[in-house]
């Protein structure tokens, strides 16, 4: 936990081991942030931080909305964002899309998927909305993240 601590604060240009996209605000509200910055300010630039290829492991602390998650089924819920993120993949409004296009880039890159972690506490619904996010985007990315991005638990 000590890193996670350490990488608060620093600037965009030094690219952590460890990354943090969080979900601020109170409901209806919200603003979803990397590393402390707004990713509506510039939502390319957030996906470049999350696929540098130095980043290892990206925290999500979304609370329940942020999963886009049905409470009892624990499926993704094809709301109006999670669509919007679905037809215009490189601009993510959501948490979901944001982690999944920064996957995609990787993927592209040749390079090795980042670990999720999530700090709510929520790492199997975490695996579950992420892997149907990416398999709607492209059944190949959804088998891909499936099988080679870890959702390790942390306590």
């Amino acid at each position: 936990m000590t890193e996670f601590r350490r990488t608060a604060g620093v600037r965009w240009g030094a690219a952590p081991r460890v990354v943090r996209v969080r979900l601020e605000g109170a409901p209806g509200a919200t603003v979803l942030t990397v590393d402390d910055r707004p990713v509506a300010d510039d939502s390319a630039a957030a996906v470049n931080r999350l696929a540098d290829r130095r980043v290892r492991t990206v925290e999500l602390s979304l609370a329940n909305a942020g999963y886009h998650a049905d409470p009892e089924s624990r499926r993704l819920l094809l709301d109006a964002e999670v669509w919007d993120d679905l037809d215009t993949p490189r601009s993510p409004r959501t948490a979901l899309g944001l982690v999944v296009e920064a996957l995609a880039v990787r993927r592209a890159q040749g390079l090795e998927p980042f670990a999720i972690v999530s700090g709510d506490e929520a790492g199997d619904l975490t695996r579950r909305v992420v892997v149907q996010f990416a398999a709607l985007r492209s059944p190949e990315l959804g088998e891909w993240v499936s099988a080679a991005v870890p959702f390790p638990e942390v306590f």
